[in-house]
């Protein structure tokens, strides 16, 4: 699909906030995209994409889910941190997107 094609899906819809892993490495890999700019908004995204991110980290019963001070810190898990990137999906797809937890896992 062209950057045109998925521009145009976006169309009179409203602003989604880009939701990414930052792996202690740097690199940024997408967990999703929520019209919530808010602590519930992230941990619902986390939630929905749960499996995938239980399987590309290895995790196991015992790991623990971190609440950052605010929802800007976002959440952490070990040294992997879960947070808004600062740009929509419109930004995103004009940019250059990063890879998607669901192809990664």
């Amino acid at each position: 699909m062209t950057k045109m094609e998925k521009l145009e899906r976006l169309h009179n819809r409203s602003t989604r906030y880009e939701v990414a892993m930052i792996q202690p490495s740097g690199e940024r890999i997408l967990i999703g995209y929520t019209s919530r700019k808010s602590r519930h908004g992230l941990l619902e995204r986390l939630r929905t994409q749960g499996p995938q991110i239980i399987a590309f980290l290895g995790l196991d019963d015992n790991a623990a889910m971190v609440p950052g001070k605010n929802a800007a810190a976002g959440f952490r898990i070990g040294e992997t941190v879960f947070r808004f990137t600062g740009r929509t999906q419109r930004d995103a797809i004009m940019e250059n997107e990063l890879r998607f937890i669901g192809a990664a896992a």
